[in-house]
């Protein structure tokens, strides 16, 4: 039993499987891929599994009825979903968890990540710990400031 994945979204972001982009290129690439996936998908124990953040930007080809045999949507976390993703993102490097952890400054981040993925609460926490290094790189200590400060630098609603 093998898997293989495609990451679509890569290949997507350098201009290769958006539907609206159209050169000899785009075709060469969706026509390799859907091929390769084909080759691959009708193979014994060969399970080709795709990914993407947004399905509609990928070219109709790549999608059609019968090239994937299901397709599995996994929406952004609730909001309780991303309390616990911000508790355990943020709990090891917070020795005081009672000020990071309190309630009213939770519930302000989750509701500005309100749409965010996964990868993007996950990532919020990496970079506060980062922040947190970086103005004491002796003994870190992530405080809420450290959150809402990268929540205000960012465009992400």
């Amino acid at each position: 039993l093998s898997c293989l994945v495609i990451e679509l979204d890569g290949m997507r972001q350098s201009g290769t499987l958006l539907s609206s982009f159209s050169s000899s290129s785009s075709s060469s690439s969706t026509t390799t891929t859907t091929s390769s996936s084909d080759l691959l998908g009708g193979s014994h124990g060969v399970y080709v599994i795709g990914t993407t953040r947004d399905l509609s930007l990928l070219d109709p080809a790549l999608v059609r009825p019968g090239r994937f045999d299901d397709c599995v949507y996994v929406g952004p976390p609730t909001s309780d979903e991303r309390r616990i993703l911000l508790i355990h993102g943020m709990e090891k490097a917070a020795p005081d968890k009672s000020e990071i952890l309190s309630s009213k400054v939770l519930d302000e981040i989750v509701s500005k990540t309100n749409e965010w993925s996964r990868a993007d609460v996950n990532g919020l926490c990496r970079e506060a710990i980062m922040e947190a290094i970086r103005e004491n790189d002796e003994t870190p200590y992530l405080k809420p400031k450290h959150i809402l400060n990268l929540l205000s630098a960012t465009s992400k609603k």
